[in-house]
């Protein structure tokens, strides 16, 4: 009986998450959702007090300087960070590691200056100037977020997936915590601000702490010989993937800045917080299942498309399959959720969720995959990607400006025409993938 058991179980799982390489990505995709999947009930949990602390007009200004943050961050390594894990060798990596570095001072530098004279201007016309004396918080979290993504892509590298899903937790812990207690002590909103800082902050410590053996291994072999060649061989990043994925960012935050600039900051924070659940389902699987795939992926290469075929073809279907049934809640429950959770003054929250869930699933299947671009090399197509996006979006937003359309139309036009982009690029993954097969 316990051999037939057995022996049905292994056939199952082997249907469920496949074999070989599909498996390994749904394996370490289930550790760090695992992870992840803490992390967000933990923020659940404490999301209820926090709402309760601030109000929509502190969320307005949060979701303002995360949004000013995002701008900045890809410009933080030049995105060679990101190379980290496709070097065959750990010297390689190291070199590639220490000059994600290097830029990633220089852009603190820059940066400095940028916001010493032109802070003012930018939350003023944001609508935010209550933001004007907290500019150096944006250099802070600059620092961290860059710092945290080398680590990170150092992790995908070691495929140190389960150290990962702890520190998620960890993050999210430490993060709310602080956002509790600085509003208690009526730091407002500045509290929420340090609160997200806080959390990245919290995974470089751990982070450093797991990799300082390698650090110290391997940080002899750093050499300005090895520097020179790694920014040059990686050259298309800072030509192409850089301002394709800082185009990805602008589209990806041009509604909260839009609602900044054309709505009430309360708008903008019912809008914040519609957007951090929204997020909740691509943290948990999306952005898990993108590391894994990304780290399997990288280590086939680009010469053995067929596998990468397989394991993409297998990621999408299950992918589509998991989306349902949070995409159906969002759907259909979200202002009733809202008022029970948050409280009754994010009703509004709720109702704009309900509209954003229709593009969720698009963006929840297609994202992940869009790795595959970085494995093949094709950062020039994956500008033209999200330049078209950032046309798109912007000339819908201009639209809506001209013609005075209310939130409720702006929101239901941008679910519509992002929907439309995200198969546009899932599109474009599978047929570069086919094209070399």
């Amino acid at each position: 009986m316990i051999n037939w058991f057995k022996a049905n179980w292994e056939t199952n799982r082997k249907k469920i998450i496949g074999t070989g390489a599909t498996a390994n990505v749904f394996r370490n995709m289930s550790i760090l959702a695992t992870g992840s999947g803490i992390a967000k009930l933990v923020g659940l949990v404490a999301m209820p007090v926090i709402t309760r602390i601030y109000g929509p007009e502190d969320f307005g200004i949060l979701a303002v300087f995360a949004a000013s943050l995002s701008l900045m961050v890809p410009f933080s390594t030049l995105k060679y960070s990101i190379m980290i894990p496709i070097p065959k060798t750990e010297v390689m990596a190291m070199n590639t590691a220490v000059l994600s570095f290097i830029v990633l001072l220089i852009t603190l530098i820059v940066s400095f200056f940028i916001l010493l004279f032109g802070a003012e201007f930018l939350f003023v016309l944001l609508n935010t100037p209550e933001m004007v004396p907290y500019w150096w918080l944006l250099l802070i979290g600059l620092f961290v977020s860059g710092y945290h993504e080398i680590l990170t892509s150092w992790a995908t590298r070691m495929k140190t997936f389960s150290k990962l899903a702890k520190i998620s937790v960890l993050q999210t812990i430490l993060s709310s915590v602080t956002k509790i207690v600085l509003g208690v002590a009526s730091f407002k909103p500045v509290g929420l601000i340090i609160g997200n800082i806080v959390a990245s902050g919290a995974g470089i410590y751990s982070l450093t702490k797991l990799f300082i053996y390698d650090i110290r291994e391997y940080i002899p072999h750093v050499t300005k010989k090895r520097l020179k060649l790694i920014s040059l061989y990686y050259l298309d990043l800072p030509k192409y993937r850089l301002p394709s994925q800082f185009l990805l960012v602008i589209a990806t935050k041009l509604p909260i800045l839009f609602f900044a600039f054309n709505f009430s900051s309360e708008e903008t924070g019912q809008l914040g917080l519609a957007f951090t659940v929204i997020a909740i389902p691509i943290g948990l699987i999306g952005n898990s299942t993108s590391k894994a795939y990304y780290a399997e992926v990288a280590q086939i290469g680009p010469k053995k498309s067929k596998e990468i075929w397989n394991i993409t073809k297998s990621t999408f279907k299950r992918l589509a399959i998991l989306a349902l049934i949070p995409i159906l809640v969002l759907l259909t429950l979200s202002p009733l959720l809202f008022s029970i959770v948050f409280g009754s003054q994010w009703v509004e929250a709720g109702e704009y969720t309900s509209i954003l869930a229709i593009y969720l699933m698009c963006q929840f299947i297609t994202s992940p995959l869009v790795k595959v671009l970085t494995v093949y090399n094709r950062q020039k197509l994956f500008l033209y990607i999200n330049l078209t996006r950032m046309v798109l979006i912007t000339i819908m937003f201009a639209l809506c400006y001209y013609y005075e359309a209310d939130v409720y139309v702006t929101l239901m036009t941008y679910s519509i025409v992002i929907s439309g982009h995200y198969i546009f690029t899932g599109y474009q993954v599978f047929r570069i993938i086919k094209s070399n097969k």
